[in-house]
């Protein structure tokens, strides 16, 4: 409706997860607003654009492969976004557009800009160049100045449903349809987390997590600590162990009001069995140690250590009495 109207914020701020379409979304617009196919001139001088461009013109294919000279897409190199690549993307803008009708820049996780380039940033948004539009995705606005989010008309993103999760691993990635409907309960609405998770063999790893916790649960210190020493060879499996077993515990709590809400819904068996013995008190307490060592981790902590202190914490207040 914004674009057939000739509406379009000149700053738009795309909220929400990763993976949920913020940045395809940007995509879409940039060619909606460029597609010569779309455009209808008639009555009147105004061009007016439908809102579904066509993907076959030459400025459709020329956004879709990332080759336009007017559509710019910035991303974090490493955790930042530097001042220098703002104040290099202010020069560009200075000139005229080459060859689009309406320019278009796509900030991508624009929380990681450093505050001297949201700063620099800012002016643009103040006074933004003819024919421009600024669109800046991020997961939350708590790193973002105030007066940055204020410039920007915000468009929340909502989830991704599990039954299209599911489809699209099926359909497009040739996932197994039981595999598929796993992931995507776990996948939290995240289209890139599931594909990952797939690729990954999640499944597989999450199985061999939960039967090395339950093996401990039963086992001697020797065993306890080389569980922890496997889970922390690197500090992505690391975290993806705490993602792992924070699922299986809030699992083992939920199951005992609400089955149904589960997320690994095929150890429902299993859960239920488990969870008669698992106290609501230990299992709290599982779930703090788990997101204590997260943050630990991500705070570049050593990652064995990290691990085996969790350990201890897990079994030593006895994870399922």
């Amino acid at each position: 409706m914004l674009i057939s109207k000739g509406a379009v914020p000149h700053g738009m701020l795309f909220i929400g997860i990763n993976g949920i379409g913020k940045r395809t979304t940007a995509l879409a617009l940039a060619k909606a607003l460029n597609c010569t196919h779309s455009r209808n001139e008639e009555p009147g001088p105004e061009v007016y654009h439908t809102a579904i461009p066509c993907g076959i013109c030459k400025q459709c294919k020329k956004i879709e492969s990332g080759v336009h000279p007017d559509i710019y897409f910035l991303e974090p190199q490493g955790q930042f976004i530097k001042v220098d690549r703002i104040r290099d993307l202010i020069a560009n803008l200075a000139m005229k557009p080459f060859e689009a009708e309406v320019r278009v820049v796509v900030i991508s996780d624009a929380m990681a800009m450093n505050v001297q380039a949201q700063n620099a940033l800012l002016k643009v948004l103040e006074e933004p160049p003819p024919r421009t539009i600024i669109i800046l995705t991020a997961t939350n606005t708590t790193d973002l100045l105030p007066t940055i989010s204020s410039r920007c008309q915000q468009i929340q993103f909502a989830p991704l449903s599990k039954n299209f999760i599911e489809k699209k691993l099926c359909n497009d990635y040739g996932i197994d349809a039981k595999a598929a409907i796993i992931i995507a309960e776990i996948a939290e609405g995240s289209l890139d987390k599931a594909v990952l998770m797939a690729k990954k063999g999640w499944i597989n790893f999450r199985d061999l997590v939960i039967s090395g916790l339950e093996d401990a649960q039963e086992g001697s210190s020797g065993i306890r600590m080389s569980l922890a020493l496997k889970l922390s060879a690197k500090r992505d499996t690391a975290v993806n162990a705490l993602d792992v077993t924070a699922s299986w515990l809030r699992d083992l709590m939920v199951i005992k009001y609400d089955p149904e809400r589960i997320t690994n819904k095929d150890w429902m068996e299993r859960l239920e069995r488990l969870s008669e013995k698992a106290e609501e008190k230990t299992i709290l307490n599982g779930l703090e140690a788990v997101y204590e060592t997260r943050k630990r981790i991500e705070g570049n902590a050593n990652t064995r250590l990290a691990m085996e202190v969790f350990i201890l914490k897990l079994f030593g207040q006895g994870w399922i009495k």
